[in-house]
């Protein structure tokens, strides 16, 4: 239940857990930024560890901007994570080789990662 302020016929909105396929990755992408801080986002961060991590150990330290971008960018990154699950080296992930190696979370993994959205 939400409280709602003011008019009493007023609405509210909430995030909630209720599906779970697919996960909301863009959204949790593109507004972390924004709501990392929020109260109920705890919830959310195990899965975001293994989103961005692609089920890899992380640091739990964490680490400047600069540096996680320079890593995630260089040879042993999130690039180097998805061309070493390239089977055929083919330069992309097919379906195939996403589930090979992220299992049912594949369309998570992948829908975190891409940038620019083109699936």
């Amino acid at each position: 239940e939400t409280l709602n302020l003011g008019e009493a016929d007023s609405c509210s909105a909430s995030v909630t857990f209720q599906f779970t396929e697919p996960m909301a990755v863009g959204m949790y992408r593109r507004f972390l930024p924004r709501v990392r801080r929020t109260a109920d986002i705890h919830e959310a961060w195990p899965m975001l560890k293994q989103w961005a991590t692609l089920k890899s150990k992380a640091d739990k330290k964490g680490m400047a901007y600069a540096d996680a971008k320079s890593k995630a960018l260089g040879e042993s990154g999130a690039g180097a994570a998805f061309r070493k699950r390239d089977k055929d080296g083919d330069g992309f992930l097919s379906n195939e080789e996403l589930n090979a190696a992220f299992g049912q979370d594949a369309k998570n993994m992948l829908g975190f990662h891409d940038l620019d959205e083109d699936g």
